[in-house]
């Protein structure tokens, strides 16, 4: 039998073609599938290489998490949020459910510790109506002043509330609501606001650098409900539309817990700076359900949402975010309250 000659060229690698002398068609099959053998089983090695790492890292990064307390809830369907070591503010919030001991060496780390709930039920206390016009702004820091724990504080929808508000500390565990008088135009709970929705939105503006709304030191127990949150519009540079605590607290008995944004819209100018658009320095926190946009500056860095002196825990589930840097981050900066991860 003759020897029969044939050459090879592999169309992707011109450089490995090759003359191959075989006899037989299997020996001809096999000098044509090794080199893709070859590959195949680099591919699968590097694969597993990548597996093995992925598996020495995960369980650590896991464990650190929890056991540092930075395990929160981003959205999805995960509806437990939680930080893990509440001990210290456990005594003084309703309904936290301490975090367990950090897991022994070589258990598997446990789920989030607390749930925060977020249901809506309208409180039971008085109404207070607030209308715009020229005294708007003047009338709703006096609402803000005067209400009691279960009351609902109700702005003109499409009116302007232009200054920077603060919510005081109260007395008692009762929720006060600060939401639209057009609440029946809002998306039903559980549902996403968006802008489409404006005309049944009061407008809290903030004329200058500071918060359109903020927390007093310890305030709580408020819920804001169909609100529009941004900045007037010859604003060109705001540090925090929606500030909930801030730098400055050093104890837990400072921060401000139990607050909730649901169905809220809230966001900076087209061409002005907004360094974020709500900060997350408390306890006990939901943002849900709202539209937070247009947190963008120019030489420094922007979050949609951002938190670095509080404790947690956190809900933020159904957003839509948009911050130029990040969309979300926690830290960034160090913490004055002791202890603080």
């Amino acid at each position: 039998m003759k020897s029969v000659q044939i050459k090879v060229r592999q169309t992707q690698s011109p450089e490995s073609a090759e003359r191959l002398e075989c006899c037989g068609l299997a020996q001809l099959f096999d000098s044509l599938i090794a080199p893709l053998r070859r590959k195949r089983q680099t591919k699968l090695r590097q694969a597993a290489a990548l597996q093995a790492l992925r598996v020495s890292i995960e369980a650590p990064l896991m464990k650190l998490m929890v056991t540092t307390g930075l395990l929160f809830c981003l959205a999805g369907d995960v509806s437990a949020c939680a930080a893990t070591d509440l001990r210290q503010i456990s005594s003084a919030r309703d309904g936290v459910v301490p975090a367990s001991d950090p897991q022994p060496a070589g258990r598997e780390p446990q789920l989030p510790a607390v749930f925060l709930e977020t249901s809506y039920t309208p409180p039971a206390g008085r109404t207070i109506q607030v209308a715009g016009g020229s005294n708007a702004a003047r009338n709703l820091q006096a609402a803000l002043d005067r209400a009691a724990p279960g009351d609902v504080i109700a702005l003109e929808a499409g009116a302007e509330f232009i200054g920077n508000f603060v919510l005081p500390k109260k007395n008692g565990n009762n929720w006060i609501i600060i939401r639209t008088a057009a609440e029946a135009k809002l998306p039903p709970a559980g549902t996403r606001l968006t802008p489409s929705v404006a005309g049944a939105l009061p407008k809290l503006l903030s004329p200058n650098g500071e918060a359109a709304l903020k927390t007093a030191p310890g305030a709580h127990h408020y819920r804001l409900v169909g609100l529009e949150i941004g900045l007037a519009p010859t604003v060109k540079k705001n540090y925090g539309i929606v500030q909930f605590g801030d730098d400055s607290q050093n104890s837990l008995e400072a921060v401000p817990h139990d607050l909730t944004i649901d169905r809220c819209w809230i966001h900076g100018n087209p061409t002005g700076d907004v360094s974020r658009g709500v900060s997350l320095n408390s306890a006990r926190t939901a943002v849900i359900d709202s539209h937070i946009s247009d947190c963008h500056g120019v030489g420094f860095d922007t979050q949609a949402i951002a938190g670095w002196n509080g404790p947690g825990p956190f809900r933020i589930v159904n957003n839509y975010l948009e911050g130029a840097g990040e969309n979300v981050m926690f830290g960034g900066a160090d913490p004055k309250i002791a202890n603080l991860v």
